[in-house]
């Protein structure tokens, strides 16, 4: 019984140059590819290039968020509400920390769980009365 181990040697296969080519081209292809389309994601380069700013409460941006979310307006309702946070983190330069525990919080209100929704709806409604006069 022969227990001596054999080594094969890559370069010895026959068509060993021609696969190593093969794969360098794809390799190439793909980081190619995926540098075209980090330079063409228009969408998401001009979001992160915005100079916007959230100005409003912090809580008011996470009860936004979660409306958004809840409503299912954001690729029909199968977008997860982690991936909403980042992007008005990203949208509006900020940093959404403990975002559960402040939904928890507007889940906690007695009077108006949604106040900053209740004073988009005010807002907006005294606009529109405000243009038909």
């Amino acid at each position: 019984m022969n227990t001596e181990k054999k080594t094969i040697i890559l370069h010895e296969l026959p068509h060993y140059d021609l696969l190593i080519a093969f794969i360098n081209i794809e390799i190439e292809t793909c980081l190619i590819a995926l540098k075209e389309h980090l330079e063409t994601d228009s969408d998401y380069t001009s979001i992160r290039q915005t100079n916007f700013k959230w100005t409003g409460k912090y809580i008011w941006l996470v009860e936004l968020t979660y409306a958004l979310y809840s409503s299912g307006v954001i690729n029909d309702g199968i977008t997860d509400i982690k991936e909403i946070i980042r992007l008005f983190e990203t949208i509006f330069n900020v940093k959404l920390k403990n975002f559960y525990n402040t939904f928890s919080d507007l889940r906690g209100l007695k009077k108006d769980r949604m106040p900053f929704l209740t004073k988009l709806r005010e807002s907006l409604n005294k606009r529109m009365e405000e243009l038909d006069k």
